[in-house]
């Protein structure tokens, strides 16, 4: 199976907003009955998205944890390698995990803050050069 790696292009400079971005994407993810390993720096930023995710819509229930193994849950968040059984990596992070060539579905939020951008062009050209199917979309 080809791996597909999108990034989302969001025009506003808040990390909240990427966070609700994210919230959609893994809700979609979700009702499409997705496994997603979303990867984050901290166990600080695992629990604002695990907040985020509790609150960000009144009519959505998505089962998640904060944990790499997603034993219990579909969603998955976490700031170190996850057990296998993930199709969906959703990366938050500034780097490209050692891990994601086990995804065959990638995602990448990327607000309008200039060192994440050219942070997420330097991704975009790594997966290139290893010949992921590349899609942009603006937000």
């Amino acid at each position: 199976m080809e791996t597909k790696a999108v990034f989302y292009i969001l025009k506003s400079i808040d990390l909240k907003a990427r966070n609700i971005c994210a919230c959609r994407l893994i809700d979609k993810a979700y009702q499409a009955g997705k496994r997603v390993y979303v990867y984050v720096e901290t166990p600080e930023e695992a629990e604002q998205l695990n907040t985020q995710l509790w609150t960000f819509s009144d009519i959505s229930f998505v089962p998640h944890e904060v944990s790499v193994q997603g034993i219990n849950a579909p969603i998955a968040i976490g700031w170190e390698e996850p057990s296998p059984g993930f199709e969906v990596l959703m990366n938050l992070t500034s780097r490209i995990p050692f891990f994601f060539a086990t995804f065959n579905h990638i995602i990448e939020i990327v607000p309008d803050i200039n060192e994440i951008k050219i942070k997420s062009r330097e991704k975009y050209k790594n997966y290139q050069g290893q010949n992921i199917k590349l899609e942009t979309h603006e937000v």
